[in-house]
């Protein structure tokens, strides 16, 4: 009698890989108790990084407000405002701007 036991790993199904960008809109989205379909989002032609106005009419669909603006450092520390910030990268990237301090920058 064999009292070893195998080390099983439960099959999961794969989840697709979602791009950082899609990512931070839904982090956004649900602070604001919003959840996003992805099949709802138009996907780019050439299967890069989503570009902003695809991002912005795919929260404006979901009843969110947003809006799509580029701005320099400088002007970013002048942003005030309680909900997190989305700040798509020239990379394709993303990143989250989720407070920001009163004293910064000074």
């Amino acid at each position: 009698m064999n009292d070893s036991v195998d080390n099983v790993t439960p099959e999961r199904p794969s989840e697709p890989e979602i791009h950082v960008r899609i990512a931070a809109v839904q982090s956004v989205a649900k602070f604001h108790g919003v959840t996003l379909d992805l099949d709802t989002l138009r996907k780019e032609p050439t299967g890069g990084a989503p570009s902003s106005p695809h991002l912005v009419d795919w929260a404006r669909e979901s009843g969110l407000w947003a809006r799509a603006i580029q701005m320099n450092f400088r002007q970013l520390l002048k942003v005030e405002t309680d909900a997190p910030v989305i700040l798509l990268l020239n990379d394709g990237g993303a990143a989250l701007m989720v407070a920001r301090g009163a004293d910064a920058g000074r």
